[in-house]
């Protein structure tokens, strides 16, 4: 059984996880436009999540927790990688200093980005790595 503390820590760590998602899914025009492999694999990567969190909340089994971790540290490796590797997969491909600029440039002039989106990322990606690090036991 999964300590009452742990579900909480859990259930708030993956809301803010798909509140940022839904906000990237519905409020970046670019992701959609020009990274639109990214922005199915958010959509993939949020429904992961809700699934994840339901059986965690029905079940309230340990084993959910790993599983959750997996895939956050799956997420916050490729969320990495995808910024420092210039954004290879998507149409909008650049240097890694770009894509970063991009992705957390926070609306500065000539990123591309506005702050919400720069926000939003942030806060999914930090989200992903925390809750893979809660899952790891190690709280």
């Amino acid at each position: 059984m999964v300590k009452r503390f742990k579900l909480g820590v859990f259930t708030l760590m993956l809301a803010i996880q798909i509140s940022a998602g839904l906000y990237l899914t519905f409020f970046d025009s670019i992701l959609k436009t020009f990274g639109y492999i990214h922005w199915v694999a958010l959509i993939g990567y949020l429904a992961l999540d809700l699934i994840l969190l339901s059986l965690l909340l029905l079940t309230r089994k340990n084993v959910m927790t790993r599983y959750i971790g997996f895939f956050s540290a799956l997420g916050t490796v490729a969320m990495v990688a995808d910024a420092l590797l210039g954004l290879p997969v998507s149409e909008y491909k650049t240097t890694s200093i770009n894509a970063i600029a991009y992705l957390f440039g926070f609306g500065a002039s000539g990123t591309g980005s506005s702050f919400g989106v720069s926000l939003a990322f942030t806060i999914l990606l930090i989200s992903s790595g925390l809750t893979a690090v809660l899952a790891s036991g190690r709280f």
